[in-house]
């Protein structure tokens, strides 16, 4: 019903005093309908539903309980209330009646005005629900409008930021003067700084209308450490912290979850720990707490010896946009989203945070996860657990020598960013500005792999990566993804064309030459056809 209507009521009776009654006692509050048989009531239902059927049982050609269980069985007219208003009284025909699907059983002779408040009470009921299920609808399409945007400005602003890392970066390899190389270095610190904050936004957003699915794939831990020890090295050194990794030796390596968001939950935790450090160490621990055939549950602690927090404080920790204290923002930086974001993350992979803490000597945050063993095999740590704090990471730049990539992209200054990352490396670079291109320079050379940006003009990533997988000759072509739009939805996207993984932008440049390590072979090397 619209507003400013009157609520429509379906009259179905072959009895004259009773259609004059009820008419005449409703058509002050309500526009009344009136039909003497069920087949015409049902033919008028399908084109104008009304509120509530106020429905008889014997009737000639078809009765009262067949036009309520017609109308129950059309998805067209099932919602709509039946109200029985019948001489048929005895509890086996209330039941049936009530079976069927009806709102209410009234017998008669009938009392208007307890009919009228029926009636009323139903009616309410139903437009209360109508409002309800509008505000639903109008919330989940400002919801989905919010998160469609704050998608689109997250990849408008990648790109330029791109730009601005990357450039900074390879202009912090060049001979300059000091004055030179700090500014520079301020700006690639700010954009990284912008960069976080824009990712905290963005899957706050996420969170925020259930956008956010856990997956469950097989990983290895050591790679997960491996990428949390090279994100954090650099500055701890530059802060005289030490930074340790420790796994317990029986800790299991093949492990089922979600590797993106547990390095995510890490990765902010031991961010928070290096912020509020001044001197001393931060640790990352990693210990077994149980080991079954299929799963285990294992127990992850970040401490440190900064500032800690009072009890006080603690309380606000996973509020979002808030701080310790105002103090805090202040002195540090931060938005204040990363704690709530890492807390509603945990929570959907079935962890919980225990914060253990002292002023002014420092803090532990810990949490258990039980995750599935993956079943390809039960590997155990085997190295020293304290030493991984000294490991000496490979660099995979001096085994890509020789590799022939071929970048898609249609943006100028991503186009000198790749390049630059990957030239030191001794990697021969081709570039197309976009698919179309791309499939013209494949079929003139022969490539390691191909690194394809998505969105640009005349053919996209998508249907690029497709057209190349529909050739034999490129079923097996390694094609990694590169794209601003770092959602869920667009890296499902990718995986359906065919790409083989996925590099967000801004790009960094160890996981760019460590993806094309991954899934390209440095022994084998390709000449210009």
């Amino acid at each position: 019903m619209s507003d400013g209507q009157k609520p429509i009521i379906l009259i179905i009776d072959d009895t004259p005093s009773n259609i004059t009654l009820l008419s005449l006692s409703l058509s002050d509050l309500y526009r009344v309908i009136i039909t003497t048989n069920g087949r015409e009531a049902l033919d008028l239902v399908e084109h104008e539903p009304p509120d509530l059927i106020l429905l008889d049982i014997i009737m000639p050609d078809m009765d009262g309980f067949e036009v309520c269980r017609r109308l129950k069985d059309s998805i067209k007219t099932r919602d709509i209330p039946v109200m029985f208003v019948t001489s048929m009284y005895g509890q086996s025909n209330e039941e049936l009646g009530l079976n069927l699907g009806a709102i209410d059983y009234i017998i008669k002779p009938f009392v208007i005005p307890v009919v009228k408040a029926r009636i009323h009470n139903y009616i309410k009921l139903k437009q209360h629900e109508e409002k309800l299920i509008a505000a639903k609808e109008q919330a989940e399409k400002l919801a989905k409008t919010k998160a469609r945007f704050i998608a689109n400005m997250s990849h408008e602003i990648r790109t330029p930021m791109s730009a601005i890392i990357g450039f900074s970066q390879l202009a912090l390899l060049k001979e300059m003067s000091a004055d030179i190389r700090a500014y520079l270095k301020n700006i690639h610190h700010a954009s990284t700084n912008l960069l976080g904050i824009l990712n905290d936004i963005l899957d706050f957003s996420k969170l925020e209308v259930g956008r956010i699915a856990i997956e469950h794939i097989p990983f290895h831990l050591n790679t997960l450490l491996d990428g949390l020890y090279s994100q954090f090295v650099d500055t701890t050194k530059r802060k005289n912290l030490v930074f340790n990794i420790e796994v317990e030796s029986n800790v299991p390596l093949q492990l089922i979850g979600d590797t993106l968001r547990l390095h995510q939950v890490l990765s902010n935790l031991i961010s928070n720990a290096i912020k509020f450090t001044t001197q001393g160490s931060v640790t990352l621990r990693i210990s077994l707490q149980q080991l079954n055939l299929d799963q285990t549950q294992l127990l992850f602690c970040v401490s440190d010896t900064g500032i800690g927090l009072s009890v006080e404080d603690q309380k606000t920790l996973f509020r979002p946009f808030s701080q310790a204290d105002d103090t805090i923002s202040r002195r540090f930086g931060g938005t204040g989203l990363g704690l709530a974001i890492s807390n509603d993350l945990l929570q959907l992979m079935g962890g919980q945070f225990l914060v253990t803490s002292i002023l002014g000597l420092g803090s532990c945050f810990s949490f258990e996860l039980m995750l599935k063993i993956s079943p390809s095999s039960i590997e155990f740590q085997s190295t020293d657990p304290c030493a991984r704090s000294n490991m000496i990471f490979g660099d995979p730049a001096q085994r890509l020598k020789g590799i022939r990539v071929l970048l898609v992209e249609d943006n100028l200054l991503i186009q000198q960013v790749v390049q630059g990352f990957l030239e030191p490396s001794g990697i021969s670079l081709e570039i197309a500005n976009n698919g179309q291109e791309a499939l013209v320079l494949l079929n003139q050379a022969e490539f390691n792999g191909v690194l394809m940006d998505i969105h640009m003009p005349i053919m996209n990533g998508f249907e690029a990566t497709k057209k190349i997988r529909s050739l034999s000759r490129f079923a097996t072509l390694p094609i990694i993804a590169l794209s601003a739009g770092i959602t869920q939805a667009e890296q499902n996207k990718c995986k359906l064309a065919g790409m083989n993984d996925f590099i967000a932008k801004p790009i960094d440049s160890n996981q760019l030459l460590l993806t094309l390590e991954k899934w390209l072979n440095p022994s084998k090397t390709i000449n210009s056809v």
